[in-house]
């Protein structure tokens, strides 16, 4: 599995290439700094973040929606939680449900280059797909009810646990650290 090179998603400059996001957001063209500066005018949180080399780091789908759709208020947070995961050598994962959650709205929307990016992005090969079996969904059902969780945030939790990673990544604050899988927050 490759790991995602944040340099090809993000450009040298740290910005979001700007062929990529008029793609994916319909933008009008724009100069290059100004483009940065929006960019930039997001404070990221994440910067603080470092994780230890190797880990394996959980990615919420909230987070690649963010990503994708380049969301103002999150994507510079993302962007350095991607960088800081790089940099490090850290494996990104997700379950095979988050494919179809963000592919959710682009569909009901009929927006063909949302739903390309998310499918370029998925099949890629960068980000381990944790697949969801039997197994794993009585799992979710089993423990999710006794977290408080709805099902499919309980399907995320246990797919970060029984991967193995090391840090679960989301802005959904429902979701608390336990032993083996700290859990990050990021917020607006």
């Amino acid at each position: 599995m490759r790991r995602l090179n944040a340099k090809r998603w993000l450009g040298q400059s740290g910005a979001y290439r700007l062929s990529w996001l008029l793609a994916v957001r319909a933008l009008p063209e724009r100069p290059i700094a100004a483009l940065m500066r929006s960019i930039k005018a997001s404070v990221g949180c994440a910067r603080m973040v470092e994780f230890p080399n190797g880990s394996r780091l959980y990615l919420d789908t909230n987070i690649w929606i963010y990503y994708i759709e380049a969301n103002p208020s999150f994507v510079r947070k993302v962007h350095d939680v991607i960088v800081a995961a790089e940099a490090t050598v850290s494996t990104l994962v997700t379950n095979e449900i988050t494919v179809a959650e963000c592919l959710y709205k682009p569909s009901t929307d009929d927006n063909l280059t949302a739903m390309q990016a998310y499918d370029q992005l998925f099949a890629s090969g960068e980000i381990e797909l944790v697949p969801l079996d039997g197994a794993l969904a009585r799992q979710a059902a089993s423990h999710g009810g006794k977290l408080g969780l709805k099902l499919i945030d309980a399907i995320h939790y246990m797919s970060a646990l029984t991967s193995g990673c090391d840090h679960f990544i989301t802005s959904d604050a429902r979701f608390r650290s336990v032993p083996g899988l700290k859990v990050l927050t990021i917020q607006a």
